[in-house]
């Protein structure tokens, strides 16, 4: 009987080491496990299901590696659709792209202003107007007025109204007849009279003062 236990046991012990050298020469490092495992006192079984799962780990690691790495990078340039063009800026005031007006201009519903830094008698300002290809103003509707009386704020403006002879209604410099329900002039109706705004006044003054002016175009016109 006591034959036979030992017989058991060597061959166990056989089968221990048989077992340690086929692992170890599958993982080398599990030698050195299998060492630290024999001083921090942990059975055998626990040193191979540690180790097994931190190969497992790591074989998962490596996957995740090689797909990033296989993965080519996305640029922007290759993302980008040639079809679609980048929007194009536009002018100070309102309008489409299409519509283009002169750097010191502002763009408006189709229309191009121009606010003048200096000032000169009526006459002449007309003239600096037809210079530029355009003309006085002549406002037309509410919408129109209330975007020119925000631009003048309390500056004086000449526009293109004015009172042409003797007898003659307020008419504008396109002759186009004045319609009283947009704004009222203050002040006197006699021949050589003009109109000059500011902010929501419009006063009528000899056209010899000096004032600012303001001219208008349609945009995209030369």
């Amino acid at each position: 009987m006591e034959a036979t236990v030992a017989s058991e046991k060597e061959e166990m012990q056989e089968e221990g080491m048989q077992r340690d050298q086929y692992f170890s020469s599958i993982y080398p490092e599990l030698l050195v496990w299998r060492t630290l495992a024999k001083v921090l006192g942990l059975s055998q079984a626990v040193l191979v299901l540690m180790m097994v799962l931190i190969l497992h780990l790591c074989s998962q690691c490596s996957q995740q590696e090689g797909q990033v790495q296989l993965t080519p990078p996305i640029s922007v340039k290759d993302t980008a659709d040639p079809s679609i063009t980048p929007p194009l800026s536009v002018p100070p005031g309102e309008g489409s792209v299409a519509e283009r007006c002169p750097s010191d201009w502002f763009l408006h519903r189709g229309k191009c202003y121009y606010f003048s830094k200096e000032e000169r008698s009526w006459s002449s300002s007309l003239e600096d107007c037809k210079r530029r290809g355009s003309e006085l103003l002549v406002i037309q509707d509410q919408e129109e007025r209330d975007f020119i009386q925000s631009k003048t704020r309390d500056i004086p403006h000449w526009i293109g109204l004015h009172i042409p002879s003797p007898g003659n209604n307020w008419t504008w410099v396109d002759g186009s007849p004045f319609n009283g329900k947009l704004f009222s002039v203050s002040g006197s109706t006699e021949e050589d009279r003009c109109v000059s705004v500011n902010n929501h006044h419009y006063d009528s003054d000899s056209c010899t003062n000096a004032a600012r002016w303001i001219c208008q175009k349609e945009a995209g016109k030369a």
